[in-house]
């Protein structure tokens, strides 16, 4: 039986919220779980703040049956 594996992405920067710029990493990341057969289920956008970031994390976690998880880190310079 194959199993399903769901994923969730989280996007952090102020200037996502601000609309400064796109958020093409999730794109990419999301078309390229799809093609490893994994479903994104969440793309969530948080700001530069600790607390939200904590909170939306532990949300994500609890949204999870693993709790594996992978960070990417990106930025503009």
């Amino acid at each position: 039986m194959t199993q399903t594996v769901n994923s969730e992405l989280i996007s952090v920067g102020t200037e996502l919220l601000l609309g400064e710029i796109t958020d093409t990493n999730s794109v990419f990341l999301a078309r390229f779980l799809r093609d490893y057969g994994i479903n994104v289920l969440y793309m969530t956008s948080v700001g530069d703040n600790r607390a939200r970031i904590a909170q939306t994390v532990r949300m994500a976690m609890a949204r999870s049956e693993y709790r594996d998880h992978v960070r990417r880190a990106g930025a503009d310079n």
